[in-house]
Order: structure tokens, then sequence, then C-alpha cells
């Protein structure tokens, strides 16, 4: 059935071997094929994927306007409406029994119906390379850039890298150790910096140095739900201290197979970030306990294919940044639906 390229006989045939005579050296025989069937399909299987993503939000806080905080004279309104677009291609360029690596190219962009100046372009790119140290495990480096633009305006540029312990613990799940750094250029023109006469443009200076580490973990609890859940410790080292701080999180997903072949996905996030000083957001800017946040973060997602590789999801999102600056609490609410076109594995 194998040399007849009907692979999933040939699969049913091995394992019956397997079954009708166990501990046999038929059996050991039979998996050793299975083994290599599966090697060949892997060898086979298409090194280069794309995915494609359209779609409209409504974003109830486009701004992320704050807590008693009065919008500028050019703004009209906070909420609004966007068209989105998203699209990812990637290519395997290496692969050997221990090593392997390729590329990915993304691209983010959106359009707003009324708020023009919060238009997005964000094209990326990064790489990886993949040691593989057992049958179970690799480490990864993976490198990454990226150039933003806010409607016409350049607004942040960035390069980093993260290194990754991947490992499976067979019927414990999936792990995987991190971290991740990298340098952040706001190419924007800092603007009414100076308040009563004192001019804070050095301390509002957001360039920096951010740095993330932490352990993430999934695992199936049965065949049709899975769960996932991680940690994390970062710092960001601004070169002004309004934007200098270190936080500590967590995040906890579920993902389920419902009837009709919908997919129901969730997940929650929360951080805790102490700020080196008080913001000069504040007023008055001077004295006053050192800016802290509490981030909450909440996704829920509806998820159905249409053909094998077409499908349609529904959005929705919640932030709530829970501060003692008025500048940064505020909440959020994002609504979005979305169709997006794959190939390759």
């Amino acid at each position: 059935w194998e040399r007849a390229r009907d692979r999933e006989r040939a699969r049913e045939a091995l394992r019956r071997v397997k079954d009708d005579a166990p501990s046999s050296a038929w059996a050991t025989e039979a998996g050793n094929a299975l083994d290599r069937l599966d090697e060949r399909e892997a060898a086979e299987a298409p090194n280069f994927w794309a995915t494609v993503s359209v779609g409209g939000e409504w974003d109830d806080n486009v701004v992320i306007r704050g807590d008693g905080v009065t919008l500028p004279d050019n703004i009209s309104d906070q909420e609004d409406g966007r068209a989105i677009w998203f699209g990812e291609a990637g290519a395997e360029l290496l692969r050997t029994e221990k090593w392997a690596g390729g590329v990915i190219a993304g691209y983010y962009g959106n359009a707003h119906i009324d708020l023009h100046q919060f238009d997005t372009q964000y094209p990326s790119l990064s790489a990886w390379l993949d040691r593989r140290i057992d049958e179970k495990s690799f480490v990864r480096l993976q490198p990454y850039a990226g150039y933003a633009w806010l409607e016409t305006d350049p607004y942040l540029g960035h390069v980093g890298g993260t290194v990754s312990y991947h490992r499976d613990f067979e019927d414990a799940g999936n792990g995987r150790l991190y971290a991740r750094g990298g340098y952040r250029d706001y190419l924007f023109k800092i603007r009414n910096a100076v308040v009563d006469g004192e001019d804070y443009s050095r301390e509002r200076d957001r360039d920096g140095f951010a740095f993330r580490t932490g352990y993430d973990h999934g695992i199936g609890v049965t065949d049709t739900t899975d769960l996932r859940g991680g940690i994390v410790y970062g710092f960001y080292e601004a070169e002004g201290d309004d934007f200098s701080f270190q936080g500590i999180g967590g995040h906890l997903g579920v993902r389920q197979a419902l009837p009709f072949e919908v997919t129901f996905d969730a997940e929650a996030r929360y951080s805790y970030d102490w700020y080196r000083r008080a913001s000069s957001f504040n007023t008055p800017p001077q004295g006053g306990a050192s800016r802290r946040d509490n981030l909450w973060s909440t996704r829920v997602a509806l998820e159905r294919p249409i053909t094998d590789w077409m499908s349609v999801t529904a959005h929705w999102r919640y932030f709530d940044s829970d501060s003692n600056t008025d500048a940064y609490d505020y909440d959020r609410h994002i609504l979005g639906g979305y169709f997006t076109v794959s190939y390759g594995p």
C-alpha cells in the first residue's frame, strides 16, 4: 500500500500487525515502518506557507483615552470603526537531523472610518534557527525587526531577538522557556512637553530596551479541550524615567472544539507594572506616588472553517488598565470579524 501511495491503508495494515502481535518482532518492524511513513510525509510536506486575514473592527477607545483626559481639538471622538488586514508568509530553508531554520515576513495594516491619524502600517521580518537537543526538545533562536507608521508619519522602529527552549512532556503537555530582548526607537516628535514653564521632553522620551522572560505550558485535557497558561517577568529601560518600569504577570487560556466544526478560544491576562517615578502627566507633574498599573485583558473568539483553506472568526477583546495615573487609567472594548485564507502546513 505504501508503494501504491495509499499511505492511509498502509498505516491501517501496520497498526493491525502491532495490535495482533504485540511485543513481537513483527510489531517492532511495523512500528519502524510507521515511523518511516511519518518521516517521508514530513520530508514531502510543503516548506512554504502563507496566511491572509481581512476584516473589520469596532473600537470604543481608539485613542486609549485615560480617565478625565480631554481630547485634543484635532480628534473628533475616541470611538471608531476600521478595516484591518494582516498577512504572513514563511519558508523553511534548512532541515537536517539536528538543525532547522527559515524566515517569516509579516504585514499588518488598518484604515479607520474617521480617525485617520491612527491608520497603521506595520511590516515585520524574522528568522528562526532550531537545534534539536533530543527526541523531545529543541532550542530556538529567533531575531526580529519591525517598522510602523501612523497614517504617513514614522512611529516606531524596533529590533531584537528571542531565545527559547521547547520540550514535549508527552501526556503532561508541551512547555516553552524563553527570554526576549530588543530596542525600541519611537520616531514621533514629543508634543506638549512644557507644563507650567517646565520642559518634560527628556522625561517623556520612550526610546529604550525591553526585556521579557517567562514560561508557557499547554496540555490537551481531552480530545476536544486544550488548556494553556504561563508566567512572565519583564522590564523596560527607557531614555526617559516616565516609561522605565518592571512588571510581572500571567495568562490562562482554553481552546474547545464545539459542534458544527466551531472552535471556541478564550484567554485572560494580568500584569502588575511598577514604574521608577511618578508620571509627568500627573497634575501637577511634581511629587506624588510612583506610577502603578494593574493591566487586565480578556479575549474570546469563535472560529469555523468554510473550506480546507478558508475560515471565519468572530472576536471580542477587553482591556482594563487600572492605574494611579489618570492618563493611563482606561478601558477598551474591541469587536471584530475576519476572513482568513491559508496555504501550506
